[in-house]
This record gives C-alpha cells, structure tokens and sequence, in this order.
C-alpha cells in the first residue's frame, strides 16, 4: 500500500499545550512523519485518541509516560499524536474505530502493526518490538495458537480478533464460529464466553461484514426450531457438570437476540412456549432471559408470579459479597465503584416491578434497601423514575426526585425531568408546571433545553 501524496494529504497533528513537547510524541505532519522515519530507518507510530477517551488518559499517564517506552518509541519510531474525530481521512483510512488505538506503520504508509486498548509497559513493549521485528500481533497471536493448543477457543478469539484488526473479515468470522461451535467441547465454563463476549465480537465484525449477522441468525434460528420440537431431556448428575455437553438451546436463542438487538424475539418464543409446553425448562429459561422486555411491556405480574424478588435481591448483594474477598486490593475499590451502579440498575427494576403490581410494602422496604446501599443522586433519581415508569408511582417517588434534584444543586435537567413527571402522575400537574417553568430558564445547554422543551410539551404547560 503506498502513501497518500503530501498534495492529497495535508494532515497536521494538532497538539494541545499539555502535549506539545510531553513525551516522545512530535508535532508535524502525517507526510513529513513519513518521510523522516523512511531517512531514519523507523517506523511511524501514531497514538489515536479522543478527547472522552478513558483508556486514553490512563495511557498517557502510565505506560505512554514510562521512560523506557519514551526511550523505544524515540529510537525505534516517529511518533505522534492524533485525534481521530479531528482527522477523520485517515482514521478511516486505517479502519480506527476504537480508542485508544496504535498505529505502527512503514515509512510507505503499510500498516505493520495495530494495537489496541489500554497495554500495561511490559505488554506494550513486547508487542511493539514484535512489530519492529516484522511480526504484526496478527501473526503473534497464530503463533500462540498453534503453540497453545489450537482447540483452545481462548487463543483462537485472540486469533480472530487480531484478523479482524487486519481487514480479513472471511478469516475472522470462520475463527469465531469455530470457537461458537465447538469452543464447549474444548473449554470448561466457555458457555459463559460463547454467549456474552463471543457473540458480542461477531455483532462487531457484522458491522463491517454483514455475512457475520446472516451466521449469527443462522444458529439463532436453529436453536429456536431445537427449542420448539425437542421434548427436554432430564439431565444426569454428570451432564449437569460436563462442558462438552453445555447444551441449552434456550439460552442460545436468548443470548442471540440480546446482541443482535432482537429481544423481542426471546419474547415471542416465550409465549408460544408458554402457551404450548408451560412445563417444559425452556419456558422458565426463556422468561429470566425476556426480563427486559417483560418489564418495557409491563408485564410486571408474571415477573412477580415466578420471581421470588426480595430473596433475588439479597442473593444478587450477597454475590457481590463474595466477590470482594476473591479480589486483588488495589482491584477493589474501582470493583466495587463500577459493581455497585451495576447493582442499583438491577434492583430498581425489581422497584418497579413492586410497584407495578402495586406491592407498595415490599417496594418501600426495597428502596430503603437500595439507598443503604447507595445513597447518591443517581440512585434517587433512579427510584423516582422506575416508579414513574410502572404506572402506579407513589409519594416516595416525589421525596425522591426532590432529594436527587438538591443534590445535584437543581443542575440537573434530567432529574428535573423526573420530578415534574412524578409530580404530575401525583396528581399534582399545577405544581409541576410552574417548577419546570421557574426552573427552565436555569439551563443553557442545549441537550439541557431540549429536555425541558419536550418535558413541557408532554406535560401540556404553557
């Protein structure tokens, strides 16, 4: 692959004062890069990021700051710096679509080697000597599968991915079906990964190879016929813990629907099951699995009916209990920060679905539970709006979106939002209105404004 022209690409790395200077990264353009690493004898190295970027900033002030990095990008590359939302040509030009990622490339402009995410020193280090080598992480990862066992379906998604990187859509889909297909007989507990991270990289890959969804949809199809005409099996002691017979085509169709934005589909299936064969272990896999769109419908009864919800809720904290004492220390505090939102957008549901079978007890004791937990603003607001969302809201839910709304300094325009909803749903539609009109003109975003305006719409106040 040759070089884009300087005449046909006048690209600028754009560096700000805090990285202007800062590391090993210079401030010249994408040709000139090129043209000094070919009289250098380097590779060109470009750091892709964004401005929101998490793993950026962590990058920049970890690995990408750690002097014998600087030294090896300084000796071995020409580096810079690139913010691919500003020099959209070329990260399309080399199929950047995640952050942050490195690019290694020939003085010709050949991509020699793709990087990707966050990399701790050493692991960054090897693999950026790999390349200089002339191994690209594509050919580093088919060395560790044959080297590793090449029915690991672990190291073959490694594989897969790293193809993927490189532009060999066909390759990467035929590694990652393999590892859907057989990847159960060769790993114990890879159920867990075939349904969730598996399926997930595939759906990526769909995006840019529609071939990947047909195949997808293929086994979500097959797994469905499997659902409606096999008359279940009771299952051995020894079945229940063989991986090679990890066998549960429910859960397939599920998990299958979930990632390819289908729910409504396990929905579908659940009720002709329902209808049809309501004793058979599909149906009750079925429905843990059609939770969401249960609740979107407001199906709140049958959640309520097969879920014995304040034991679901202590199981779910008591999970996390046992987590912790399994976690590495310096793990887990950020553990414990990402699980405990994850937890509250869990329970909250059940909230509403109290609520929404107007078990105003029960949901009282859980939101005490909840705010035990969690006390911020966003848990507040949350309560507040999965009471609005059931339909049957009480006053907690006022006291609550009021609590939220001080909490955030009445900066919120979204928590805003939920009071004047409850509060109407309260029966309270004047108060509503003349809050959200005194309070409108507070906000000067324009996202913010947009809330309002449609707040005010819905809620018919002039």
């Amino acid at each position: 692959m040759n070089w884009i022209s300087r005449s046909a690409l006048v690209i600028t790395l754009i560096a700000s004062p805090a990285l202007a200077g800062e590391g090993p990264f210079i401030s010249i353009s994408i040709a000139d890069a090129c043209a000094k690493a070919k009289s250098e004898d380097k590779l060109v190295f470009v750091d892709f990021y964004t401005s929101w970027c998490a793993p950026c900033k962590v990058m920049d002030k970890t690995t990408l700051a750690d002097e014998e990095v600087i030294k090896w990008l300084n000796e071995n590359t020409v580096a810079l710096k690139i913010d691919a939302e500003k020099e959209i040509k070329l990260a399309k030009k080399y199929r950047i679509d995640s952050y942050p990622t490195f690019l290694f490339a020939k003085p010709d402009g050949e991509v020699a080697g793709l990087l990707f995410g966050a990399h701790a020193i050493k692991e960054f280090l090897d693999e950026a000597k790999a390349i200089k080598a002339g191994k690209s992480p594509m050919v580093r990862a088919k060395e560790k599968l044959i080297s590793d066992d090449e029915n690991n379906p672990h190291a073959r998604i490694d594989y897969a991915r790293s193809l993927m990187r490189m532009g060999k859509y066909k390759e990467a889909l035929s590694a990652f079906l393999w590892c859907y297909d057989h990847g159960n007989k060769h790993s114990v507990g890879f159920v867990g990964v075939r349904n969730s991270y598996l399926i997930t990289d595939i759906v990526r890959l769909g995006r840019k190879y529609p071939s990947a969804l047909e195949e997808l949809r293929k086994r979500r199809d097959a797994a469905r016929e499997r659902v409606i005409t096999e008359a279940p099996e009771k299952p051995s002691l020894w079945r229940m813990f063989d991986a090679a017979n990890a066998d549960y085509p429910a859960m397939d169709v599920a998990a299958l629907n979930r990632e390819l934005g289908e729910e409504g589909k396990t929905l579908e299936l659940y009720d002709k099951m329902r209808k049809e064969h309501s004793d058979w272990p599909a149906v009750e896999q079925l429905r843990r699995s059609a939770f969401e769109p249960l609740l979107r419908k407001r199906r709140y009864a049958e959640i309520a009916e097969s879920t014995d919800i304040e034991a679901a809720v202590k199981a779910r904290i008591d999970r996390q209990k046992s987590m912790r004492k399994h976690l590495p220390k310096d793990r887990l505090a950020k553990f414990e920060e990402m699980d405990r939102r994850f937890l509250i957008d869990e329970i909250v549901k059940y909230y509403e679905v109290l609520l929404g079978v107007q078990d105003a007890e029960a949901a009282a004791r859980l939101a005490s539970k909840t705010l035990e937990i969690d006390d911020s603003q966003r848990t507040y607001n949350l309560l507040a709006w999965h009471g609005y969302l059931s339909g049957h809201s009480v006053p907690a839910n006022v006291e609550q979106a009021r609590r939220a709304f001080e909490l955030s300094n009445e900066s919120s325009a979204a928590i805003l939002d939920t009071l004047v909803r409850v509060l109407h749903a309260q029966d309270k539609s004047r108060e509503a209105c003349e809050l959200l009109n005194a309070k409108k003109n507070a906000f000067e975003k324009k996202q913010h404004r947009a809330i309002i305006k449609d707040c005010i719409e819905e809620l018919g106040c002039s």
